[in-house]
């Protein structure tokens, strides 16, 4: 018997081993292997745009079908795919109002390549180009000196500017052509040494006549003074009256609404900021500078002819940078605070404004009791005192663009004394937040030169913007193409 078991076995031994009549064996079956990307980690497009931003492709070896989706990255809410794996965003990106997650307008995104069973995964990196949305900026007058403020004469193209020393320039906005509009002299027809010129405002003198107002430091004294104002039948008259004493580096700024001039003064220390009785002085408020119908009336204690009638409009500034209106009946005046800059957006009361300083720093309340404060005016726009893209050294200017260029149709623009301008899509509102500002450097690009201080911006009487930097260089905003000056 055991000699039979052995010659069995060794008969099914060999049957194994492969014999003519017998079943073969199964080789092992090949694992399955993961897709892998043929495509580029890297795309572009321009902002606005709908369309897919990126198209993922990936092969499996086992020629399995490969599906895509979205797995992560910092900016992955941002997109969303389409049917064959198409990358979109959700929105159309705006290369002005960045929201990527490191603000570099590069939006980085994980996709996986899957076969249903193993999944392989790259990272994308999408990055949004600028359009400059029709907007050309052209530089159109130079060597204009240090230069500090800007207004137009309401004249078609015709603008005044000045700064350093006493002349005020006549620039044809349409040419960059400049002449003397005005020449301030010492009673020996020499022009003034030492004087700076801080603003300059078109308003009304009285009745429908508009002049040039002028606000002017030298030696440590403001003072504001009226050019051709119709108190004197000779044409270059100028009458003027001191205002405060700036030695201390107080700041003061000058602007116009409806032809009215605002003279506002800055407190830093904020001890007279609330203090409306003649012991506060003028440190920290807000003034409509108006003329006084009879300058000549000897009252008690009038020396000398009073030419201007201040009212006390507004108390609470602490470092006033800009005074504007920005529609019918909606004021606009900017504030740089101790840790923030604040625009104030309302309708303008001639009486009791409050802008809250020192109680208040921005909206951050400094000192207890801001709240009490009678008609307090809580600011429409607030950034912090800094030098970053969506930070503030002071806003120079604001204003509602209602010109030609689409680009900036319907937009509150902002120029800021760190080179930045900012918009806003206005539609009426007064509250903004702070992550609404669109940066649009990149659009106000000039062909020569650089917007990196502007002093000023101003619509002339056709709609057209302008932006003067404090280095004398003075800008033009233009739709592409030649300017076209209209009949």
């Amino acid at each position: 018997m055991k000699r039979a078991s052995a010659a069995l076995l060794a008969m099914g031994i060999a049957s194994c081993g492969g014999g003519e009549g017998g079943g073969g064996s199964t080789a092992p079956a090949s694992p399955n292997r993961a897709p892998s990307f043929s495509s580029s980690g890297q795309a572009s497009v321009a902002e606005n745009s709908s369309a897919h931003v990126y198209l993922p492709t990936a092969t499996d070896a086992d020629h399995d079908p490969v599906s895509f989706s979205i797995t992560g990255g910092a900016d992955a809410a941002f997109f969303t795919l389409g049917t064959q794996g198409e990358l979109y965003f959700k929105q159309a990106p705006n290369f002005d109002l960045f929201a990527d997650a490191n603000g570099d307008n590069v939006y980085e995104v994980t996709i996986a390549a899957s076969d249903g069973k193993l999944s392989a995964t790259q990272a994308v990196a999408i990055t949004v180009t600028n359009e400059r949305e029709g907007i050309s900026v052209k530089r159109i007058a130079t060597g204009l000196g240090a230069t500090h403020a800007i207004a137009s004469i309401e004249d078609t193209h015709q603008l005044v500017v000045a700064g350093s020393g006493s002349l005020v320039s006549l620039i044809n906005g349409a040419t960059g052509a400049s002449s003397t509009f005005h020449l301030f002299t010492d009673a020996s027809g020499r022009s003034v040494d030492g004087m700076t010129i801080l603003g300059l405002a078109w308003g009304y003198t009285f009745g429908p006549n508009k002049s040039l107002y002028v606000l002017k430091e030298k030696g440590g004294v403001a003072s504001i003074a009226c050019i051709r104002c119709g108190v004197s039948l000779y044409k270059d008259v100028v009458v003027e009256s001191d205002i405060a004493a700036v030695a201390d580096g107080t700041s003061i700024v000058m602007g116009q609404y409806d032809g009215e001039i605002f003279v506002g003064i800055g407190d830093q220390g904020g001890a007279r900021a609330q203090d409306s009785s003649p012991a506060g002085g003028r440190y920290g408020k807000l003034y409509d500078y108006g003329l006084d119908p009879d300058p000549f009336n000897p009252a008690p204690n009038r020396a000398i002819p009073h030419y201007f009638d201040p009212r006390l409009v507004g108390l609470g500034l602490h470092a006033p940078t800009a005074i504007a209106k920005l529609e019918q009946n909606l004021f606009g005046i900017a504030d740089e605070g101790e840790q923030f800059s604040e625009v104030t957006t309302a309708p303008l009361r001639y009486l009791g404004m409050n802008f809250g300083w020192p109680y208040y720093d921005g909206q951050q309340e400094r000192n207890a009791g801001g709240s009490a404060l009678a008609n307090l005016f809580a600011p429409s726009l607030v950034l912090p005192v800094g030098t970053n893209r969506r930070e503030s050294k002071g806003i120079v200017a604001a204003l509602i663009y209602r010109g030609r260029l689409t680009g900036l149709a319907d937009r509150y623009v902002l120029a800021d004394k760190s080179g930045h301008i900012w918009t806003i899509p206005w539609t009426g509102q007064t509250n903004v937040a702070q992550g609404t500002l669109e940066i649009r450097d990149a659009d106000f690009t000039p062909d020569a030169g650089t917007i990196d201080n502007p002093a000023g911006m101003v619509l002339d009487a056709s709609g057209d913007l302008y932006i003067l930097d404090s280095d004398g260089e003075l800008f033009r905003v233009d739709a592409s193409g030649p300017f076209v000056i209209p009949a």
